[in-house]
This record gives C-alpha cells, structure tokens and sequence, in this order.
C-alpha cells in the first residue's frame, strides 16, 4: 500500500512480521517484564556472529638461488622446517537486550589446545525506552591443534549460534573442495563467451 505525504511523496509501507518470539510490547517500546520483582526472563538476541579462522602452515620456506644457474631448473628452492601446524582464530561477537548475552565457551576437543583469549566488553547501553540494557561482548580465541595432518580442511567446522539447535553437518572434510577455483587449468579454457 503507498502512502503519500503532502500529496507529491509515494512511501511504501511494508509490514514487517516478528524477528523473535519476545517482542516489544505498548506504544513505548518496553519489553515484558515476567517476574514480580521486574526482572527480565526472556530476552531479544540483538546481534551475534562468530567467524572462525583457520591458519594452516606447512612450514615451508622459499629461498632464491644465490648462484646464477637455477637449481633443478628453478630460480628458488622449497624447504619444510618443521612439521604442519594448524590454529583457530574465532572471532565473535554478541549482543543482548534485557540479559547479558551468552559468551562462546573457550572448551574444545580434546585434538584440540586453547592458548589465549582476548574479550572486550562494551559500555552498557539502553532501547528505545530508556530503561531496558543492551549488552554486547566481543572477543579473540586462538586454539592449537595437536596433529592437524596433510590438509587443511580435514579439521574445519563451521561455528554454531546458541539459539540454533546443533543438527546441522558442521565439519567440511576432504571432501568439500574442488579444483582450478583458485588456479586456471590452461587446458580446459571455455573457448566462448557465456552469454
């Protein structure tokens, strides 16, 4: 339906359906409060993202040839220094209205080592109706993995949210990667255009 304002503007007004079973309630803004004490039991998830890094080192190095005939044909040479190593750098954050929000566990599995965490609290915020907090806590985790082996996706999930329930395929695997995404294979070049 197009609303117009002094008879010259079309807007559009669009009905936009609940985001979340526990919506703001009453002309002000204020959320329900359960309790009779005025705490608040059910609380909105304003935002919440985790994105985990995966940094995979071979330890091989790349040194230049210091003489001037290339070695086995090759200007460089490849040296491996030590074994494979694999680390996990999750980025997250999360924000809530009414409750502090649930931080991501620093537990993992036992393939796994934790070494450090960085979080960041930021300064307590309130809604639109003055009254109800808005927390947000972001944070840095980086784990170890004891044997990563010879790839790197064999040990690669993606995260999870916490009000999404785990019933998901989480872990890529092996088998999740496909060839010449990265690098062109000359020899099957698509000799016309894509229209």
């Amino acid at each position: 339906m197009a609303i117009l304002i002094n008879n010259q503007t079309p807007i559009l007004q669009v009905n936009v359906g609940p985001l979340s079973d526990v919506m703001p309630v009453g002309s002000n803004g204020k959320f329900t409060k359960t309790n009779e004490i005025g705490e608040f039991v059910s609380a909105i998830w304003a935002d919440y993202e985790i994105s985990n890094r995966y940094e995979y080192h071979p330890n091989i190095l790349m040194n230049g040839v210091t003489s001037p005939a290339p070695f086995q044909g090759a200007s460089v040479s490849f040296v491996q220094i030590a074994a494979p190593t694999l680390l996990l750098v999750c980025d997250w954050t999360c924000a809530r209205l009414a409750k502090m929000p649930i931080a991501p566990s620093t537990t993992c599995p036992d393939d796994w080592i934790f070494m450090w965490a960085s979080p960041e609290t930021a300064p307590v915020n309130v809604g639109p109706d003055a009254e109800t907090p808005i927390y947000r806590i972001s944070g840095v985790y980086v784990f170890g993995h004891k044997n990563p082996g010879d790839t790197v996706f064999a040990n690669i999930n993606f995260p999870r949210l916490p009000y999404i329930l785990d019933e998901f395929t989480r872990r890529i695997g092996d088998n999740n990667t496909e060839e010449n995404l990265i690098f062109s294979n000359t020899t099957n070049i698509l000799r016309t255009p894509i229209r």
